[in-house]
């Protein structure tokens, strides 16, 4: 019972808990992109600055008190949380949805904790026969099979370098073996339990309370400048009400697919006012007054329902040494459909593909040909992206230079958004 508490005591600083289908979540999310993050039990669902879904993940998610699916921690080091989803896939995104990494044969248990040198926090994936380590921007670190079935691991500094070892339960049998940070298998024979599963609390996002569904939260809804209106919740209906009371509503809400469960009140944009977001089992709310009409929009909370739409922007182009810089733009806008079917090819393939931004430098001879084509920069993290885009410049047919040669500069950013289908 002691190492039962003591495991869950560890993780469940850095989970959200365990949710099922039927419980919803909604979370005032630290992004400027996408302020509002909803977790209906069938994934994750971003909703942008514009209040419409903006990206949506879904995946085969892990259960238990030992690896629920879904954290909402700061990985990276960079104050901000990212989402982690432990299961098939498992994997990283940023706060603004964009993908840092995936693990995609998925983890029968994730485990995140400071592991390496790295800034930020790692992973550690446990499949049956493998414990293997990733820094929490996708650099795998090490892995170790250690010729026996793992059930389960917990993890402690227990050689005293500030980083986390691990524990594991062999499948089947009442017995740990230790492997360390590094990947090195601390115990020759397996042993006892011994980790007190102990671990310094580390970040996690809160959803938003019920206050808002209580009408305990007051807000300025009507954009007079008095925080007087409240949320009536009913069945079928969601009111918001003002000094008039319900009988007068400044908007009412017929629900569709069940009750409302979660709801917040945020200012999503810059163009003033807030919006109410409300969630049901099936459906999300927006509510809010554009131009002083109130707008009432709704949108699936499944987040399978949604199609991904990608995008390949030619941010910038600087041409160089040519005797025609602008003709040399031209030729690399005008290969930009098939940049963009790089990254659309593969996100059909992989929904977790990497998305960011790439610059490539072309130098091109005289002969208009490209000698070479150098990444300067990528965050994208796909390999296969990166390279045929770079196929894609290469190929391309570039104006005269002036001398030996010239050089084209182009700057790429990758990204997508999420429509329902």
């Amino acid at each position: 019972m002691k190492l039962k508490t003591a495991l869950v005591s560890l993780l469940g600083m850095v989970m959200v808990p365990a949710m099922s289908a039927a419980e919803s979540a909604v979370y005032d999310w630290p992004d400027a992109e996408a302020p509002v993050l909803v977790n209906a039990g069938e994934g994750v669902v971003l909703l942008g600055k514009d209040g419409a879904p903006m990206r949506a993940f879904d995946w085969r998610a892990n259960s238990g008190e030992r690896d629920p699916g879904l954290r909402l921690v700061d990985m990276l080091g960079d104050g901000k949380p990212e989402i982690v989803g432990a299961g098939r896939p498992s994997f990283v995104l940023r706060a603004n949805g964009e993908p840092v990494f995936e693990i995609e044969g998925g983890c029968e248990q994730l485990i995140v904790a400071d592991i390496t040198a790295s800034r930020g926090l790692d992973v550690g994936c446990v499949n049956r026969n493998e414990l293997r380590a990733f820094t929490g921007d996708g650099q795998f670190a090490w892995g170790v099979q250690p010729g026996r079935a793992l059930e389960w691991c917990q993890v402690e500094d227990v050689t005293g370098n500030v980083k986390m070892d691990f524990e594991c339960k062999l499948r089947g049998r009442d017995a740990f073996i230790r492997i360390s940070d590094s990947g090195e298998l601390l115990t020759a024979e397996p042993g006892e339990a011994g980790m007190s599963g102990e671990a310094p609390e580390l970040n996690e996002a809160v959803a938003a309370s019920d206050a808002v569904l209580k009408g305990e939260e007051r807000f300025d809804f009507d954009g007079d400048g008095k925080a007087e209106e409240r949320v009536v919740v009913g069945e079928g209906s969601l009111k918001i009400v003002g000094v008039a009371g319900e009988e007068a509503p400044l908007a009412e809400v017929a629900l569709r697919g069940g009750e409302v469960e979660a709801a917040l009140v945020k200012q999503l944009g810059e163009q003033g006012g807030v919006s109410v977001v409300a969630v049901t089992s099936a459906r999300i709310y927006v509510v809010d007054k554009v131009e002083g009409e109130v707008r009432v929009r709704d949108f699936s909370a499944d987040a399978s329902s949604y199609r991904r739409v990608p995008f390949a922007d030619l941010a910038s182009v600087y041409a160089n040494g040519f005797e025609d810089a602008a003709a040399a733009q031209e030729a690399v806008r005008a290969i930009g459909d098939r940049i963009g079917q790089c990254y659309a090819s593969r996100l059909r393939g992989n929904a977790y593909a990497g998305s960011g931004r790439q610059i490539v430098q072309l130098t091109v001879g005289q002969d208009g040909k490209v000698r070479e084509a150098m990444q300067m920069h990528s965050d994208v993290g796909d390999s296969q992206v990166e390279r045929c885009a770079r196929q894609a410049l290469e190929r391309g047919n570039y104006p005269g230079v002036q001398g030996e040669s010239g050089t084209i500069n182009v700057n790429i950013l990758f990204t997508f958004r999420d429509v329902e289908r």
